[in-house]
């Protein structure tokens, strides 16, 4: 899905495995503040892999991407003004494992929050410009890495 201009709201939701969703907001040339809001999940009771991908570039941006089940790939990238970014893998009661989750923020006040429960999974966020950016990343369960970049 590929969304351009402000003011902009995205809604992803996938059931099952092996799901693959891309989601682009780009505030384009405009000068004009506005959100661009983006919710992405994929829903998996078993352990098969989805792929997430969301960006966003301008304005004033919020990127929510959730993954439930194991063997996840997630990866947001928000460029410029206020942007927060979201991602968590893995629910309550949830047996995740082997998920990654990848968060990219360069350029104004931008934040970020990591949740992943289960084991073997893998968080990273690079935070560029420092520009206020500030990062928070929870995992529950064991053998988990986390790298955490500012700049």
């Amino acid at each position: 899905m590929y969304q351009r201009g402000t003011n902009q709201f995205a809604c992803v939701d996938q059931v099952f495995g092996d799901n693959v969703a891309t989601l682009i907001q780009d505030a384009g040339s405009t000068t004009a503040a506005g959100r661009n809001d983006a919710f992405q999940n994929q829903y998996n009771p078993s352990t098969t892999d989805n792929l997430m991908y969301g960006s966003q570039s301008g304005a004033d941006n919020l990127l929510v991407q959730g993954q439930y089940g194991g063997g996840n790939f997630a990866r947001a990238e928000q460029t410029g003004n206020r942007n927060i970014g979201v991602q968590s893998q893995g629910a309550a009661g949830d047996q995740s494992t082997s998920s990654y989750a990848i968060l990219t923020q360069s350029s104004s006040d931008n934040k970020s929050v990591q949740y992943q429960r289960g084991t073997n999974n893998y968080s990273d966020v690079a935070q560029y410009d420092w520009n206020g950016s500030w990062s928070a990343t929870t995992q529950l369960g064991s053998n988990n890495s986390v790298i955490v970049n500012q700049h």
